[in-house]
């Protein structure tokens, strides 16, 4: 049987792709509010920077990671961490006692002072002080360790792999009024900001030029929900051999299969079936994992770009595949009764469809 494939590029929805670890962070409390860089490189002139110059810093961030380094970084920050959360509760206490012998003292001691032409500190005002200091000895550690160059680096993985990853893709979506406070922390190096437009903006032009990067050939996944029908964006009845996908601007692959398994196991419940891309050999693309929030777990690499359908698979539930010219080939032969069934009373739709990709422009 010979089946017609339109040309029509299959575009995926970036909510399939958003990985489930992402989220705004709601660290308010935890830490001052900070001034912004001062250094900060403006979105023209990170449009002007080159893709090798940013491959540059980025090897360079790499090469000075050495084990020394981040065993001390990391001691350190462990300490002034838990010295500024215990400042901050020292300082909720303080606001919310009722200590009136002490305000008493502190009201008689001032007192006393302004006749001498001295005014002692409240408790509240030396403790402000005491967080201020250590939130600026955690703001040293990163503008020490990086150029302004490699700290905008910085800032866009952390704020890809820690913080609202689809306002990367789509800057305009930004809402100010939603905006929070983030504290991205990656080996003893502490960022602390509150986002704006600007800071996606710029975000999305590092990213974007870093995944042209060229890397040894890499094995990735990606774990996804898919719907069977075609709504605002393609369902799997469009998925076929031969038919190009278009994983975005910015798409979140990883190098552990395991971390694919989990999202899909994570996303079983929903309406779809639970899909993972595969590409065997990619050549491009930006290996972040060494900066993410999340280093180590899910080992990411940004992938952008087209792609085309090599294979396609149905993988049962117990682990035996089959392969699959199309997902509509695959329902047929569910309805006309050509597939065994699964095994233990399960349905066809707890397995999973596999396909394997090969990067459009080789």
């Amino acid at each position: 049987m010979k089946i017609k494939i339109k040309k029509t590029k299959i575009v995926l929805d970036e909510s399939q792709l958003k990985p489930r670890f992402l989220k705004e962070l709601n660290l308010s409390e935890m830490i001052l509010k900070e001034e912004a860089d001062e250094q900060s490189f403006s979105i023209q002139q990170l449009q002007k920077i080159t893709v090798e110059q940013l491959q540059t810093e980025l090897q360079k961030m790499r090469d000075g990671e050495t084990q020394e380094i981040l065993k001390a970084r990391i001691a350190k920050h462990k300490e002034l961490d838990y010295a500024l959360r215990k400042a901050q509760w020292e300082k909720e206490d303080i606001e919310f006692s009722n200590d009136i012998f002490a305000d008493f003292y502190h009201n008689i001691k001032n007192l006393i002072g302004s006749l001498f032409g001295k005014k002692s500190e409240t408790r509240l005002q030396i403790k402000e002080k005491e967080i201020q200091k250590i939130t600026l000895q955690l703001k040293d550690a990163i503008i020490k360790s990086y150029t302004p160059l490699q700290r905008e680096i910085f800032r866009a993985i952390g704020l890809f792999t820690g913080a609202n990853y689809p306002t990367i893709r789509n800057p305009e979506n930004f809402d100010e009024k939603k905006a929070k406070l983030l504290r991205i922390i990656n080996d003893g190096i502490e960022d602390s900001f509150t986002p704006t437009r600007e800071t996606y903006k710029k975000a999305k032009v590092i990213l974007n030029k870093l995944t042209q990067s060229k890397i040894k050939p890499t094995k990735v996944w990606r774990g996804m929900n898919v719907p069977e029908k075609t709504g605002k964006f393609p369902g799997l009845e469009s998925y076929a051999v031969g038919k190009t996908i278009n994983v975005g601007n910015l798409s979140s692959f990883s190098t552990d299969p395991e971390a694919a398994l989990n999202f899909v196991n994570a996303t079983g419940e929903l309406e779809g079936w639970g899909t993972i891309l595969h590409i065997p050999s990619l050549t491009k693309g930006a290996d972040v994992d060494q900066f993410s929030a999340y280093e180590g777990t899910e080992k990411e690499i940004i992938v952008s770009g087209d792609f085309k359908i090599l294979k396609m698979y149905y993988l049962y539930p117990e682990g035996d595949k089959i392969e699959i010219n199309s997902f509509n080939e695959f329902k047929e032969m569910i309805k006309n009764d050509k597939l065994k069934k699964p095994i233990n009373n399960e349905q066809f739709k707890q397995g999973r469809i596999s396909i394997v990709l090969k990067e459009a422009w080789c």
